[in-house]
């Protein structure tokens, strides 16, 4: 599936090869100005793919994501914003520092009184 899985630290990673190529195309992208939305579309799948080992991203993903609402042309140029430029920065320091998402639960089980689940019961049921 193109991550790795160590079964020893119980985190799953990207593999060097896909970690440089991600960390190369972040790079260029830190100073162009503009895109068309294909390959806006294919940096956004690059990132997604990332955001299985690197979870910090999905948060900084969602900004680049909403820059391609509205387009429907693949050939339309899409102007990259500052905050587009911070984003990606955001992306090559995860990329050097969170490379590695646990994908085992913890062995102590916590009970609702222990996190204090609330709910809100507003509104009427028919």
């Amino acid at each position: 599936m193109g991550i790795l899985l160590d079964s020893n630290k119980m985190k799953a990673r990207l593999p060097l090869d896909k970690l440089t190529r991600a960390k190369e195309a972040l790079q260029q992208w830190s100073n162009r100005k503009s895109a068309i939305l294909k390959e806006l579309q294919s940096l956004i799948g690059t990132l997604q793919f990332a955001c299985r080992a690197v979870v910090p991203g999905r948060a900084f993903l969602q900004r680049i994501i909403s820059l391609t609402k509205g387009i429907s042309n693949s050939r339309w140029h899409v102007r990259l914003n500052a905050e587009f430029r911070k984003d990606i920065s955001m992306w090559l320091t995860f990329l050097d520092h969170w490379n590695g998402a646990s994908f085992f639960l913890g062995v102590t089980v916590l009970s609702s009184s222990d996190l204090q689940l609330f709910t809100d019961a507003s509104g009427s049921l028919a």
